[in-house]
């Protein structure tokens, strides 16, 4: 996965990213917002077309976005609403496969888009490859590590395996 090339990767390491944000959390659209607006091209996905601060989204959702919280660990339960947004990107969306690297971003993240841009020209964004965050701190990992965390770039390598392989995944992945 390590970058053969880095000067020429770090001087096309395009990055899109994306969130889903609920309508009614001015707080949380303020805060995606710092984010997204540093990085190449974005992406709100919600459940109005229009949020605070006269943001415009792409209303995907109907309805509250508001999951419930396992009793173990007290996370949220938002597979679904990922999964979902998933699938609209690869059906719909077209943006975001001019990037080399797409970023899906929870709404209560703050990324330092310069850090990470950093970080992703060692990478060869032609390698299929998710980062994902784990108990061991962040990792590369071909195929292998579910794809869990807050911020997870996704390589342009990696656009065709998760979209040939999303539904599955769906299947086997856990929703609570």
């Amino acid at each position: 996965p390590w970058a053969r090339a880095s000067a020429q990767l770090s001087m096309n390491n395009s990055i899109f990213c994306w969130a889903v944000v609920a309508a009614a959390s001015t707080y949380e659209t303020a805060l995606a917002m710092h984010t997204l607006r540093s990085c190449d091209d974005w992406l709100i996905l919600s459940n109005a077309s229009r949020l605070a601060n006269g943001v415009h989204a792409t209303q995907l959702f109907e309805g509250s976005l508001e999951v419930p919280r396992s009793r173990s660990y007290r996370t949220v339960l938002n597979t679904r609403i990922f999964i979902k947004a998933w699938r609209h990107l690869l059906r719909k969306e077209t943006i975001w496969r001019q990037h080399q690297w797409v970023v899906k971003l929870d709404v209560d993240t703050v990324l330092l888009v310069p850090v990470l841009r950093g970080l992703l020209a060692m990478l060869d964004p032609a390698y299929p490859l998710a980062l994902a965050g784990s108990r061991d701190g962040f990792r590369a990992d071909e195929y292998t590590t579910p794809l869990l965390g807050a911020i997870i770039p996704l390589s342009s390598g990696a656009y065709r395996p998760l979209q040939s392989g999303l539904e599955e995944c769906a299947r086997h992945l856990s929703h609570d």
